[in-house]
This record gives structure tokens, C-alpha cells and sequence, in this order.
């Protein structure tokens, strides 16, 4: 988890923790939610409004499906978090190494 040394500047020691309060938050909330079977529109659980795009032009957007994406991965479903969105596990990992 995190560690605290010495000679580390807080700056820095602030930045890692705001990192880490971020992640869990974010882990928190896609523990929580139940990924959509469409492989999008998970967020419309949190009361958010449907994507535009999918409104207007029926197509998703590019963003479209991380929400379920992060939802499936947390709970280790990865072939279907990569179905979701394809980029979406690789964003949890790299959010993960950050926060750490």
C-alpha cells in the first residue's frame, strides 16, 4: 500500500495519496455498479443521463462502455471488460500502477 519515507517531498506524498483516494473511489463506485449486458450505459445506474451519441446518431461514442468495462474488470471479467471497451482494462491497470 503506500508507504511513507523520508526525504520525500510532501507535494509528492499529497500527489500519490490524491492518486490513491482516486482509485478508490473509482474501484469503490465499479464494485458497486452491475455492468450493463450491452456493454454499455452502466453509468445510467448512478442516475447519469444516456450518451449523446447514442441519442442522437444511435452509434456509441468513443467513451462508450468504459463505465461497464471497469465494472467487469473489478470483478475479473476480463474478455468480457475487453468486449466492453478495449481499452478499458488496460486504463484500470495503468490508473492501478498510478495510485500505487
Amino acid at each position: 500500500m503506500l508507504t511513507i519515507r523520508e526525504g520525500v517531498p510532501r507535494r509528492k506524498l499529497g500527489s500519490q495519496l490524491g492518486w490513491f483516494l482516486l482509485w478508490l473511489g473509482t474501484t469503490a463506485v465499479a464494485v458497486y455498479l452491475n455492468p450493463n449486458a450491452a456493454g454499455h450505459g452502466t453509468h445510467q445506474s448512478l442516475g447519469l443521463p444516456p450518451c449523446p451519441s447514442v441519442l442522437a446518431m444511435g452509434r456509441p461514442c468513443p467513451g462508450c462502455g468504459l463505465t461497464t468495462s471497469f465494472a467487469l474488470t473489478v470483478r475479473g471479467s476480463l474478455g468480457a471488460a475487453f468486449q466492453a471497451h478495449a481499452l478499458g482494462t488496460f486504463l484500470y491497470a495503468l490508473f492501478t500502477v498510478a495510485a500505487f
